[in-house]
């Protein structure tokens, strides 16, 4: 089933607290589960992502990594080295972007903080990296989104939006076939879930 239809006949999306500071958007029950995997950057461990995102793949859970680009002093090394060790895991992983402003952005501008982006993310996996595929960016909520119609002739088919508080899962499409998907819930690995590390061995 492709992704963006996996995601649409999900019950519920939510944030999860996995590893500080990645956080996860989720849905509910393991058979129709995708897991938005959020705030990869070169703070985030790579080992033990890697071991959370392999226990994700053991459930048969399908996971988007969204990648937050460095900015400052912050090591692409380590972010590209957590990149690396994801995409060996192959089938069942997939990649996003997170670009907070998008929704706030003209369609012009949406096409060219996506094709910057790509070009920042290949910058941090090296020239000689083949480029990481993605079709998904995840962006910040706000009241009026503009239109996500830009994103398209960027490559990019899936919007995911942080929700900022609880609400039902709905999705908007367009003609372009671009799809935006908002609501879910917030939700806490330490609160909601009990997870041993010997588990995910």
């Amino acid at each position: 089933m492709k992704r963006r239809g996996f995601l649409a006949s999900s019950a519920a999306m939510g944030l999860l607290s996995v590893l500080p500071p990645t956080r996860v958007l989720s849905s509910s029950g393991i058979a129709s589960t995708a897991v938005v995997i959020t705030d990869i950057s070169a703070n985030t461990e790579p080992g033990a992502l890697l071991r959370f995102a392999e226990h994700l793949l053991k459930l048969g859970i399908w996971s988007t990594f969204a990648i937050r680009l460095p900015s400052g002093d912050e090591s692409d090394v380590r972010l590209a080295k957590t990149i690396e060790d994801l995409t060996q895991l192959g089938g069942g992983v997939d990649f996003a972007i997170e670009m907070p402003k998008l929704a706030a952005m003209s369609p012009y501008f949406q096409s060219r903080a996506v094709f910057e982006a790509r070009a920042q993310l290949q910058g941090i996996l090296g020239a000689k990296a083949p480029p990481l595929q993605f079709q998904t960016v995840l962006c910040a909520e706000i009241e009026a989104p503009v239109e996500p119609t830009g994103v398209r002739s960027s490559g990019v088919r899936n919007v995911l939006v942080k929700p900022v508080s609880n609400a039902p899962v709905q999705s908007e499409n367009w003609g372009d076939g671009v799809v935006r998907f908002f609501g879910g819930q917030t939700l806490s690995l330490q609160r909601d879930f009990t997870l041993q590390s010997d588990a995910m061995g």
